[in-house]
């Protein structure tokens, strides 16, 4: 996986780590070998849902999610300020 060379090295060892057993424990036996380009919104969805379900608190959930290979980077918001400009 393309994710493990390419993402995880420009994390913390710490984060890492965690990375590492969130995709073992959640993401691969939910997703499986899936292709990024194949996993929808609906996936996701369906997803959360299940984790929600399964009586996980939402902190543990949005974590879980931050983790995904295919969430974007989190990028800075413009401000009001430079949009009206």
């Amino acid at each position: 996986m393309k994710y493990k060379k390419l993402i995880l090295p420009l994390r913390k060892r710490t984060t890492q780590h965690g990375y590492k057993i969130i995709l073992a424990h959640h993401i691969f036996p939910a997703f499986g070998d899936k292709q990024l380009v194949d996993v929808t919104g609906e996936d996701v969805q369906e997803f959360v849902t299940g984790k929600l379900g399964s009586g996980l608190a939402w902190n543990t959930v949005k974590n879980i999610i931050t983790s995904l290979p295919f969430s974007a980077p989190s990028m800075p918001r413009a401000s009001s300020s430079a949009i009206s400009r």
